[in-house]
C-alpha cells in the first residue's frame, strides 16, 4: 500500500490511476483475508494460519511470491508494475482455497 500511495502523479489522471489501484488493493486484501480466514484450522494460532496457507503445496501462489520478491528489489515501483502486482493478487486471492 505503501508503494501504492508514494506512486508519483503528474495530474489528475495519474491521481485518478492511484486512487483506483489503491481501492483495487484494498479489495484484494480483504478478500485474501476472507480466504485465509475460510482455510483456517481454528485449532492453531492466527499467525499459523497464515503461515499454512501460505506453504499451501500451489504453484501460482508460489509463482506469485516469487513475483513479489522480485519486485522487492526494485529500486523503484511504477504503475505498471503495482497494477501487475494487485492483478496477481486478485487471482491469487479469488483461488486461494482450491
Amino acid at each position: 500500500m505503501d508503494n501504492v500511495e508514494n506512486l508519483p502523479v503528474t495530474g489528475r489522471w495519474q491521481a485518478q490511476a492511484r486512487g483506483v489501484l489503491k481501492d483495487e488493493l484494498q479489495s484484494q486484501q480483504r478478500q485474501l483475508v476472507n480466504t485465509v480466514l475460510a482455510s483456517a484450522n481454528p485449532n492453531k494460532q492466527p499467525n499459523d494460519w497464515v503461515s499454512d496457507w501460505l506453504s499451501r503445496d500451489d504453484a501460482a501462489l508460489k509463482y506469485t511470491l516469487g513475483m513479489f520478491t522480485d519486485m522487492r528489489s526494485l529500486s523503484e515501483l511504477d504503475f505498471p508494475t503495482l497494477s501487475v502486482a494487485v492483478r496477481r493478487l486478485a487471482q491469487i486471492a479469488s483461488t486461494g482455497t482450491r
